[in-house]
């Protein structure tokens, strides 16, 4: 196609721009294919010394930026004022053609004639958080001042009112906010807002060592142990009925204002609740070797159940609560490299895409907001065991329920042998659970509070023992896939060839699950060997498939 043919239908509209800066800005990309070849693709304007490449990223079209790239285009060029393809970006917003081109090489701190960086011209677009926290993670300055009046990024968020970006710029950024303009104004006496006024003045503001976050973290995870000891002697220290519920009730109201002040210090994270049940299970299981074995209540088979349990829930405690969970962490460079490689492919799509780990999430992984990182076979976040539940950690979590609900059986079956055998009459002949309760409650306190609790505890691991087994071997899905089936497209029922990869039944989920071999052998007859295949686990690489494999 000439430029002859193509002046016969846009006539005098291209007289004052090159034919090729023409299609571009016109976001025309099937023309800009046809006249790429015949036009120089790094041609420059006059006026403002743009390449067709500086009009499609001040227009925002990566599509046709990025095809010129790939036909050779120059993305270190500059304007007449200094700007690089990656300000003029960055000017429009447009956060897939700032990835590309970060991932191409280009200079993320590149200043123009004004001494603006690209994050300067991100803070002062009122649409750019996410672009923001691109460049931040991709290592963007953040204090450069610019030549103006030695503005910062974060004065630009705040002059134009981007609270978002403010917010980004102080929490993850560390933005300084009394940095100073040439005007001796700095970002906190600029505001105009009251939130950014008050983020701000709290990043000013040391915290005393009692509200620091280490303190509140070992101030939660020691409350519960105080609070559930205390609660079992109350009893013993009161005289009487009265007296003993006003104590329990004064206790249970102050540990609460306690917890509700430091947890607001940690929030997302929940250290309190992994230790209510690491001290429970504690008192749980040293009041049964000091009450029911020495007294002979507890037979032999339960009390080696016992023994068996006290090793085995810690060791799945250890791995579900401290344990990775299956974080997805990988180069920088690889990152990068995988970032081109889909553009380049047109395979690049932003809801499979972390802009904060600035990483492709593989299939069934998720971002988790509380622990800040992707997670293979993501699961859910668990406030229990304040981690995430993924590939690595979740059949432990699995585990720990049904430990727990066997070997806690005989603790309950004891419980009861311990109060028939210790109580008087009434109790025994007491119909009613609430009598029956505060007679147990009179005769052996401690015995009666750590029974109370069991029924809390044993109703909260049947239920989720139940809810993962259905979801992960009947349903073969993930609880977060579970609660968002309608916002995951693999799940819906026109996904038939991805809910199949999924879900293979329940020996095949059972085998892939626990990693298991199901009515599987080999066996060996002189010199051959007969393989019996029932249900194997699949080699299934959650942290790194982009795609369920073709031949499923």
């Amino acid at each position: 196609m000439s430029k002859d043919i193509i002046s016969k239908f846009y006539g005098s509209e291209i007289k004052s721009t090159h034919l090729l800066h023409y299609a571009v800005t016109s976001n025309q990309p099937l023309l800009v294919a046809a006249i790429l070849h015949d036009h120089d693709v790094n041609q420059v304007e006059v006026t403002t010394g743009y390449t067709p490449l500086h009009c499609a990223a001040i227009q925002g079209y990566p599509d046709i930026a990025i095809a010129l790239i790939k036909s050779g285009a120059n993305f270190n060029a500059v304007t007449l004022q200094k700007e690089t393809v990656l300000h003029l970006a960055c000017k429009s917003a447009c956060s897939q053609l700032v990835l590309y081109l970060v991932a191409k090489g280009a200079n993320i701190n590149d200043t123009d004639s004004k001494g603006r960086t690209p994050l300067m011209l991100a803070a002062n677009n009122r649409n750019s958080y996410d672009l923001i926290r691109i460049l931040i993670k991709l290592k963007a300055r953040v204090d450069v001042c610019d030549k103006i009046d030695k503005s910062t990024a974060l004065h630009y968020a705040v002059k134009c009112d981007n609270s978002p970006a403010v917010a980004y710029l102080v929490k993850i950024g560390h933005a300084s906010v009394m940095s100073q303009n040439k005007n001796g104004y700095s970002p906190l006496i600029l505001s105009s807002q009251p939130y950014d006024q008050i983020l701000m003045r709290a990043t000013l503001s040391i915290d005393p060592w009692f509200r620091s976050k280490a303190f509140s973290t070992r101030l939660l995870r020691i409350i519960p142990w105080i609070y559930i000891g205390f609660m079992g002697i109350i009893p013993s220290l009161c005289p009487n009925l009265v007296t003993t519920l006003i104590s329990g009730f004064s206790v249970t109201i102050l540990t609460a204002l306690i917890l509700w002040k430091y947890i607001t210090l940690v929030y997302p994270r929940q250290p309190a609740m992994p230790s209510l049940m690491m001290a429970y299970l504690f008192y749980l299981y040293v009041s049964s070797f000091t009450h029911n074995i020495p007294e002979k209540i507890s037979p032999l088979p339960f009390v080696i159940l016992y023994v068996i349990s006290t090793v085995t829930i810690p060791v799945c405690m250890y791995y579900m609560v401290m344990g990775d969970p299956g974080y997805i962490i990988r180069d920088r460079k690889d990152n990068l490299c995988a970032i081109v490689r889909k553009f380049e492919q047109n395979d690049f799509k932003m809801n499979e895409f972390c802009t904060t780990c600035i990483q492709f999430r593989p299939l069934r992984s998720k971002h988790c907001r509380t622990c800040d990182k992707c997670v293979a076979r993501f699961d859910h976040h668990c406030p229990w065991i304040d981690n995430c539940l993924g590939e690595r950690n979740h059949l432990f979590f699995w585990l720990f329920l049904a430990n727990g609900l066997i070997s806690l059986i005989p603790i309950i079956y004891d419980g009861f042998t311990y109060f028939y055998q210790v109580c008087d009459d009434d109790y025994r002949q007491s119909s009613f659970v609430i009598p029956r309760f505060w007679y147990a409650y009179n005769c052996s306190p401690w015995s009666a509070w750590m029974g109370s609790l069991l029924t809390l505890f044993y109703m909260w691991m049947l239920f989720m023992f139940v809810l993962h087994t259905y979801t992960v071997l009947l349903k073969g899905k993930t609880t977060n896939e579970m609660m968002n089936s309608d916002k995951y497209k693999r799940m819906r029922p026109d996904f038939e060839k991805e809910r199949k990869f999924y879900h293979k039944g329940l020996f095949q989920n059972f085998a892939d699950f626990t990693g298991l071999k199901l009515f599987s052998s080999d066996l060996e007859i002189g010199n051959y060997r007969h393989q019996y295949t029932g249900f194997r686990p699949r080699n299934i690489d959650w942290y790194n498939i982009e795609k369920v494999p073709d031949d499923e």
